[in-house]
């Protein structure tokens, strides 16, 4: 790998290390919109890491629910300056992005929904962003501003960017993307004023070149000024790549020293920008495209979680930096694991989009339960190092085996199964599910590499467990499908979801599914890729309502391409050789199909937990042993269990 990711580059007066670009996220770590603790081991674990350049985004104004730290104040300036001090000691550059998004309060006034035009939520293009307001944004009408409002706009980014090098931030960056309030001025969809700042397009831009004077003027000339721009707006009648240019040269000749690109964005265009079934890079040839009509550096985003694909952009020149957001979310040494060429070590991102869906509570990872936990998770070498066996070789159970094997305990991983994974091995196999395959990987290295014994296809029992002389047991057995109590349950048409993925089982061309939750949707997609003929029952108004938003509603979207029928608020009422009955608003309707797949959660494996309290062993219970869970959890209870033995 030829490392021309990690060449220094030059952002306006500062010279960046390398050209690997960590974008501010919504992290909801701040309290009280002051830094934390938290928010402070997340950042200063990115710059260990070896990225070059770090973002901190900020909220402007006094918001609801903000999950920005505040920069409105000079009561800021000190807790940002103790990030800045930790980044910069770490050899890393780091900015301030500043993006208004829906909401602004003025003074001392409410917290309003504002934007140029008066636009309606419910009419506005694509998924607004909550930024500190209701969660339900669904009827909300934003209110236009005024003139000297607009005004007093301005003066609050130049007094934050004044505040922003005070605090010895190294640049400023401003969001003119993703549906915020200068994107909403720019694009002719949500601009509908009729005075200086609407109109024709140097008008719509009006808005953003006079935010960048008067930062100019608040901070001077050679401080350094990015904005973030859309490739294009991905939606009929909005702006084009064609127009995107021309606003990058506008930006370019008004002094901004480098641009990020993005795609469309999940909140302004129903175009799939987040997901696995994105191709990797889907998204890069706006930035190569923008890069072509100006002469300072433009950083590339969407879907890079690979160092070589992101060396490749950078040594075919396709853009002058990557932005990588999730993939450090999930691994913050990606850097420094590239850099030595040790891309086994690297724990992948599986593009799952919990962390957006946790963007209110505090962001958490699914493959790495230390995001936003640094200090809780400080993983140390034992005091007492003992020998440890840990029963179950799911996510759970691997990640406590090499955590607890760091640790310098020895560790015994015993797995009745030929190979390790658990329910990562099925959670592979639904369309567009690849990246969990690498997940899988990856904790197989870990285990190997921290010297873990593994043991394969052995049942194991309380026996067993005393064999080994273990001072600590974990109990990581897993969960297995849960067959409700319904009259024809145990018919032989009747199989379960696991079944039907892993192929031990054939099924006909008519097929229900009981069950719409993410296991019964990605069943129903992979039976349709098949040709089968599909239909989810489902007892909630909703389908897959245990999936992130970002991933439902495009999953939903090919479900419907793909002719699957899915019924809601249907309560089963028996299984017959031809179909299911269910009742639904009173009345009995029928159901055909040859073959009917359970769906309907997971329990449990097993009692071995209960027999192991006379064994003379510490004994531990994680993972869906505990109680059925997604990934996160999995790692969580892992992580948890072995860092504390």
């Amino acid at each position: 790998m030829h490392k021309k990711l990690f060449e220094p580059i030059r952002i306006g007066t500062i010279e960046l290390p390398n050209r690997i670009k960590f974008p501010p996220l919504a992290l909801s770590y701040a309290v009280d919109d002051m830094v934390t603790d938290r928010l402070k081991n997340f950042y200063a674990e990115r710059a260990k890491g070896g990225v070059g350049f770090i973002g901190l985004s900020f909220g402007l104004t006094r918001l609801e629910q903000g999950p920005f730290p505040g920069i409105y104040d000079d009561k800021f300036i000190p807790g940002l300056k103790e990030i800045v001090e930790v980044v910069h000691n770490y050899g890393a550059k780091i900015f301030a992005q500043f993006g208004a998004g829906y909401y602004w309060s003025f003074s001392d006034g409410p917290v309003e929904l504002v934007g140029p035009s008066g636009t309606s939520l419910s009419k506005r293009p694509g998924t607004p962003f909550r930024l500190g307001g209701p969660l339900d944004q669904r009827h909300a009408v934003e209110r236009a501003l005024t003139i000297d409002e607009i005004k007093s706009i301005m003066t609050t980014y130049g007094e934050a960017a004044h505040r922003a090098k005070e605090a010895g931030l190294d640049a400023v960056e401003f969001i003119a993307s993703t549906g915020y309030m200068v994107s909403r001025f720019i694009y002719p969809l949500t601009n509908k004023r009729t005075d200086q700042y609407g109109g024709s397009f140097e008008n719509r831009m009006r808005f953003l070149l006079e935010i960048i004077e008067s930062c100019k003027k608040s901070v001077g000339e050679d401080y350094p000024l990015m904005c973030r721009i859309s490739g294009a707006q991905l939606i009929e009648g909005g702006y084009t790549l064609e127009d995107s240019k021309l606003i990058a040269s506008m930006l370019e000749k008004a002094g901004i020293c480098a641009i990020d690109v993005i795609g469309g964005g999940w909140h302004e265009a129903s175009v799939a920008s987040l997901t696995s079934s994105v191709p990797p890079g889907a998204k890069i040839f706006f930035a190569e495209e923008i890069k072509q009509a100006v002469n300072i550096p433009v950083a590339a985003n969407g879907r890079i979680t690979d160092p070589i694909l992101a060396e490749q952009i950078i040594s075919q020149g396709r853009a002058d930096l990557v932005s990588l957001a999730r993939a450090l979310i999930a691994d913050p040494d990606l850097p420094i694991k590239a850099k030595k060429g040790r891309f086994d070590d690297i724990r992948p991102c599986i593009c799952c989009c919990r962390c957006f869906e946790t963007v209110d509570t505090g962001v958490i990872c699914s493959v790495n339960a230390r995001a936003g936990r640094e200090g809780q998770y400080d993983i140390k070498p034992s005091a007492k190092p003992k020998k440890i066996a840990i029963i179950g070789g799911g996510p759970a159970g691997m990640e406590a085996a090499s955590v607890a094997a760091l640790r310098g305990h020895r560790v015994t991983l015993c797995e009745k199964g030929s190979q390790l994974g658990g329910q990562l091995i099925i959670a592979a196999i639904p369309p567009y599910k690849d990246e969990i395959s690498k997940f899988r990987d990856y904790l197989n290295h870990q285990v190997e590499k921290s010297g873990v014994e593994v043991r394969l296809g052995e049942e194991i029992t309380p026996q067993a467990i005393k064999s080994i002389m273990a001072d600590a047991v974990i109990v990581a057995t897993g969960a297995s499908p849960l067959i409700p109590s319904i009259p024809g349950a145990e018919g032989k048409n009747v199989i379960t979801a696991l079944e039907v993925l892993t192929g031990r089982k054939e099924v006909g061309e008519e097929v229900v599914i009981i069950g719409g939750g993410m296991v019964g949707c990605e069943t129903a997609e992979y039976l349709a890729q098949r040709g089968k003929k599909v239909t989810i029952l489902e007892m909630l108004e909703r389908l897959a309502s245990d999936i992130p938003k970002a991933v439902r509603w495009e999953l939903l979207q090919r479900l419907g391409k793909a002719g699957v029928r899915m019924e809601t608020k249907v309560n089963i009422i028996e299984i017959t050789e031809n179909g299911v009955n269910g009742k639904r608003n009173g009345e009995v309707e029928f159901f055909k199909g040859n073959n009917i797949v359970i769906a309907a959660g997971m329990k449990p494996e097993g009692e071995l937990g209960k027999y192991l309290t006379g064994i003379g062993a510490e004994v531990y219970t994680i993972g869906d042993q505990l109680k059925p869970q997604k990934i996160a959890e999995a790692m969580e209870s892992g992580i948890r269990v072995a860092s504390g033995i």
